[in-house]
């Protein structure tokens, strides 16, 4: 029994093979009694949840498994919290990180690699793509949502979002266009012919800053 586990029972006069505490408030001593329910509560828990799942509820996976119940009653919005007792306020708990959570992650990180790869195979996207400078950006924006992120729909894509980053060039030329009148500006073309014998020119902008696409003819 650990040294905090002690002073709990000790304080709350549960007589396990010390004696009781005469100056403790009675507001103390229930707070520590029920602390210690709880957690016997929490023990007897997780105990049968690692027999569910074939393992002997021994120390190494105890620390594993109170995160997880954690975890999976914070997610729903149905489950407990673990209770936290009168004496952790004068402790600090570190997270370790366990095989067993180890172990889940890995296998939930191979799921979600093997559906962005089923993506880009269906699409026949170049390998390449995940080197765009966009394309972090988009997957942190989409993690940091959390779950129950809906991405948006083919609609949404040629409307409103489309029409909000139009708008967001148009601002940065602008302030090209003020450095074309004070530096000039080149204008450069690239002409090719495509596989119906169409003769298509690109046209570009090239200032100080950088080269924009200006119109295809």
């Amino acid at each position: 029994m650990g040294g905090v586990t002690r002073l709990k029972h000790y304080l709350a006069e549960t007589h396990h093979g010390m004696k009781q505490c005469n100056k403790v408030t009675e507001d103390a001593r229930l707070e520590c009694k029920e602390a210690l329910a709880n957690f016997k509560d929490q023990k007897t828990k997780r105990n049968e949840l690692l027999q569910e799942i074939g393992m002997g509820p021994t120390s190494m996976h105890e620390s594993a498994l109170s995160k997880t119940i954690g975890t999976l009653g914070s997610g729903s919005g149905s489950g407990e919290p673990i209770p936290r007792g009168p004496m952790d306020k004068f402790t600090t708990s570190q997270p370790r990180q366990t095989t067993l959570n180890s172990k889940w992650k890995q296998e939930e990180r191979k799921e979600v690699c093997r559906k962005i790869g089923r993506f880009i195979y269906s699409k026949g996207l170049p390998f390449n793509t995940v080197n765009d400078p966009y394309w972090f950006p988009m997957i942190d924006a989409v993690a940091d949502f959390g779950l129950g992120f809906k991405p948006p729909s083919m609609h949404k894509l040629r409307t409103w979002i489309l029409k909000e980053k139009v708008n967001d060039l148009s601002i940065i030329m602008e302030d090209h266009k003020k450095a074309w009148k004070q530096y000039g500006c080149s204008i450069m073309s690239d002409g090719w012919t495509d596989g119906k014998s169409w003769c298509l020119i690109n046209f570009f902008m090239n200032g100080p800053a950088c080269t924009w696409f200006n119109e295809i003819n």
